[in-house]
């Protein structure tokens, strides 16, 4: 019989650990495959974390590296500019014309003009608490205010304290501003609204008549732009899609009561991109170390982890340069590519778990006898030498609903050019309630096409 390791399927809080699900994953067969690898594209040499990245035109991009600034090209060269933020951890915003990158961190906003930081020291600049551009504005929402403000056109440097307007559908806070098809969303704490530049000569952008949305943002960092739309943490914890102005959960009822179990909220920040045909949505928590990913394609989500005990991924923020998905490492300055190919973190080994949902006799609550278990992998994926060169998978059970595991049980998934390889396991004794779990460890094409069991029912 086959048993359910392919599916989207989870169950008491067990996501699949560094595998994703694929509907024709391989030989257009549905599989698990691993999530990508880290290449390191630039050591910037500050060993602080990378708190934003942004692109400023096709030859240019900018990255903020505790409390500097570098400038980077598409060669990955990088040159530190001069100037320095006030702030030196957490998460940055940044936007940019094509000519000037501004940043916020939070308390203060600088511009960047070719390799030099300048603090906006204009009196008239509210505390910024989110920034975006559009149409040669520079837009920020105030702090702990429903309103928000522009710069002048195509100046950063310059600001209007009349030049405002505020989200009023309900008197909550303005969280975020957000462009998306050219509308701008204020994302308050209970409501959305969506505002339109009309031109007008006073302030151009107003709101679109119309549209309300009574749901919030629930952490000012924990929204993205994907797959044509926006997904962001909503103020009750849940996960949602904008669908024709309308906020659809996306998150399983299991995830949603992780999130909303989480002691603190309010750092969980997101990040999208896409890689081998899939749109992910990146939601991490820092304050819990746990990172989950949603699957636009299959609607599923998945845990990513670096190391090996289950922790939060360590990419900090994202931005797409020189054709490559890059992230910045929460740790250490170092800015690395997202690779399909790449089995390892930098050099870092990767931890691939997957748990089966619970193993039972549907009918009669029988005991099961487990003859043997295959895990059928894509085979002869071992390398010619070093680590993986014959790649293994482990197998262990729990008969107690996953509290207690039996020892691990290691078996070849297939040397280099092995085609016919079959990782089998048996004499696996025998139970009324069974979950499996299958890792692997070694750098090598990860991909889980099947897995079947050769049982019996016992009498009792």
């Amino acid at each position: 019989m086959q048993l359910p390791f392919i599916s989207t399927d989870v169950f008491e809080g067990h996501f699949p650990v560094n595998w994703y699900f694929q509907k024709q994953g391989f030989n257009g067969r549905p599989a698990l495959l691993g999530t990508p690898g880290l290449l390191l594209w630039c050591d910037t040499g500050n060993s602080h974390e990378v708190r934003g990245m942004f692109k400023l035109n096709s030859s240019f991009a900018y990255s903020v590296v505790g409390n500097k600034v570098f400038r980077h090209t598409i060669g990955a060269t990088k040159e530190e500019c001069t100037g320095v933020l006030l702030s030196s951890s957490g998460i940055v915003q940044m936007a940019t014309n094509g000519t000037y990158m501004m940043i916020i961190d939070g308390d203060a906003g600088y511009y960047v003009s070719g390799t030099t930081v300048t603090q906006i020291t204009d009196t008239d600049f509210p505390t910024p608490s989110s920034l975006t551009y559009q149409d040669g504005y520079f837009i920020v929402t105030s702090a702990d205010t429903g309103r928000f403000y522009i710069s002048a056109l195509n100046d950063p440097s310059s600001w209007n304290a009349l030049d405002y307007t505020s989200a009023e559908g309900l008197p909550d806070k303005a969280v975020r501003a957000f462009m998306l098809h050219r509308e701008m969303i204020v994302f308050g704490e209970e409501s959305t609204e969506p505002f339109q530049n009309t031109g007008a000569s006073d302030f151009p952008f107003a709101r679109i008549n119309g549209i309300f949305i009574e749901t919030g943002l629930g952490a000012v960092n924990a929204v993205c732009k994907m797959d044509n739309t926006a997904f962001w943490m909503a103020e009750d914890f849940t996960i949602r899609r904008m669908s024709n102005d309308t906020p659809v959960i996306i998150s399983p009822e299991v995830l949603n009561a992780l999130i909303s179990g989480y002691e603190r909220k309010d750092d969980i920040f997101a990040y999208a991109y896409k890689d081998r045909g899939n749109a992910f949505a990146v939601f991490t928590s820092p304050s819990e170390n746990k990172t989950w990913v949603y699957n636009a394609a299959t609607n599923a989500f998945h845990q990513w982890s670096s190391g090996l005990y289950e922790g939060r991924h360590r990419s900090n923020c994202h931005m797409f340069f020189a054709g490559k998905n890059l992230v910045g490492d929460y740790l250490n300055g170092k800015i690395y590519e997202i690779s399909g190919t790449t089995y390892t973190e930098d050099g870092e080994t990767i931890r691939r778990k997957r748990i089966s949902p619970p193993l039972f006799d549907p009918d009669g609550r029988k005991q099961i006898v487990y003859h043997s278990v295959e895990i059928e992998f894509k085979p002869g994926v071992g390398l010619a030498t070093g680590q993986g060169s014959d790649p293994q998978a482990m197998l262990r059970y729990s008969d107690d609903n996953c509290k207690t595991w039996s020892n691990e049980k290691w078996r070849s998934i297939g040397k280099i050019g092995k085609h016919k390889d079959r990782a089998i396991w048996h004499m696996l004794g025998s139970s009324r309630i069974r979950n499996y779990e299958v890792s692997i460890t070694d750098p090598v094409e990860p991909v889980i096409v099947n897995a079947y069991g050769e049982i019996t029912k016992s009498l009792s």
